[in-house]
């Protein structure tokens, strides 16, 4: 049987939770990210599966915790693509769908760096503050 062909009941797959993923085999693999409710979110593929998730893009929306990432090793470069294809068709994971928000959040945090850098303190004791400021005003209102 192949996943070519048949579709692969993913809770039968290896898995590692996302807090873990330095666990990772660096094995050619197809991949599904699942959430705590077991919906998949994800699907990829890759040539060594433990490099991709040491700065993979869905990462900080993967950090409020509860996902997993199971795999199935395919070492064939375009039969990875193509099984990745049939998947995500069969599946329709929302965040293939989806733009990444990390671009965003990226010059967030190069604005609370330059910041910080300019006040000559801790980014994140400036971020401490700024949150704290906000809470403070908020209860005033």
């Amino acid at each position: 049987m192949t996943i070519t062909t048949t579709i692969v009941e993913i809770s039968y797959l290896p898995s590692v939770a996302f807090e873990y993923r330095r666990d990772l085999p660096t094995v050619p693999a197809l991949y599904f990210v699942l959430s705590a409710q077991r919906d998949v979110m994800y699907v990829g593929q890759t040539g060594n599966l433990r490099k991709r998730w040491e700065s993979h893009q869905r990462a900080i929306q993967m950090q409020a915790g509860g996902y997993r990432i199971h795999w199935y090793r395919i070492d064939g470069e375009q039969e990875r693509a193509a099984v990745e294809g049939k998947a995500i068709s069969y599946f329709r994971p929302p965040w293939n769908n989806s733009a990444v928000q990390v671009a965003e959040r990226r010059r967030v945090d190069g604005y609370i760096r330059d910041v910080a850098a300019y006040m000559e303190i801790n980014p994140d004791d400036l971020v401490s503050q700024i949150l704290a400021e906000w809470a403070y005003n908020r209860e005033l209102k």
